[in-house]
């Protein structure tokens, strides 16, 4: 079996075989989002650069460390993102510690998501996601990274945490699916929600939201997706929200491909934080339409 060293010099050597290229004076940033989730459950973290030089990176690689009793790395996407198509490599290195090397035959170029890491999660509490080392192809351009936080909680060890649901599903390829966001318990003092949503772009053409028939009907809604695979949500309600049921619901329009995926809450505010939110499901397995079904809307 190739060792995990091995393939990441191989993957390195993307580095000598692109154009020659000046060093660049100021650093890319390299930023890690914080992130929400419950135990036994997955978050994804989206990984964001700014100013990827033009035809100047193929590869990188790096090193992430995590508290290893609440959450270990489960999954690097590169759907979606700018490093879309790369061949990616994930390996041991060290307790709490995961080394990642990723390299392409195109570029990668521009502001967003380099890649989304997904964390599996194990136990309650905060750990903060350090990159401890990180290397566009051999060290040029230079990077300069911000660390992510994860915060996992359960519903249960907090009387005032109000949970968030998403639904577990199954859903056809091409249909046009409705996602129930649900609050399980009152509070009369809810007036506002602020949200990020992240997805596979590839599972979903479009997601959007729709109040009609919530509990926040008639309110105050903005929402916009900056980046493939990433929406951003702010409501505000006049009305408290004064009682269970459906806070709003998510319009998803899903792609052709069949297989498993996830909608996940790196963030859901409530107010500004109080009550705390505790948030679940989100999974959905998209199948093939039988023979003959010309459906369209679900």
């Amino acid at each position: 079996m190739v060792s995990f060293r091995y393939a990441l010099l191989l993957l390195s050597a993307a580095a000598y075989v692109t154009p020659a290229m000046a060093r660049q004076d100021a650093p890319v940033e390299v930023r890690l989002e914080p992130a929400q989730a419950t135990v036994d459950d997955e978050a994804q973290v989206a990984m964001r650069v700014g100013g990827l030089p033009a035809g100047r990176v193929y590869s990188f690689q790096f090193e992430v460390m995590v508290d290893p009793s609440i959450a270990t790395l489960a999954e690097i996407i590169t759907g979606g993102t700018r490093s879309e198509g790369a061949i990616v490599l994930i390996g041991p290195a060290g307790p709490g510690r995961m080394r990642v090397a990723a390299a392409g035959t195109r570029p990668f170029v521009g502001d967003g998501v380099l890649v989304h890491l997904v964390f599996r999660t194990h136990r309650v509490g905060e750990s903060a996601i350090t990159l401890t080392s990180f290397l566009f192809n051999e060290g040029d351009p230079a990077a300069q990274t911000v660390d992510g936080r994860l915060t996992v909680a359960d519903a249960e060890l907090r009387a005032d945490s109000l949970r968030v649901t998403l639904p577990d599903t199954t859903a056809r390829v091409g249909q046009r699916i409705r996602l129930p966001v649900g609050i399980t318990q009152p509070d009369p003092g809810l007036l506002a929600v602020a949200f990020s949503l992240q997805y596979d772009p590839d599972a979903f053409e479009s997601v959007v939201i729709d109040t009609t028939g919530t509990l926040v009907a008639g309110a105050l809604v903005r929402f916009e997706a900056s980046d493939p695979g990433e929406l951003h949500g702010f409501i505000a309600t006049e009305r408290p929200i004064a009682r269970a049921g459906e806070l709003f619901t998510l319009v998803a329009h899903a792609g052709t491909l069949e297989h498993d995926t996830r909608l996940a809450f790196s963030r859901f505010v409530l107010n500004e934080g109080d009550p705390p939110a505790a948030l679940r499901g989100g999974r959905i397995a998209f199948r093939s339409r039988p023979p003959g079904d010309v459906s369209g809307d679900g």
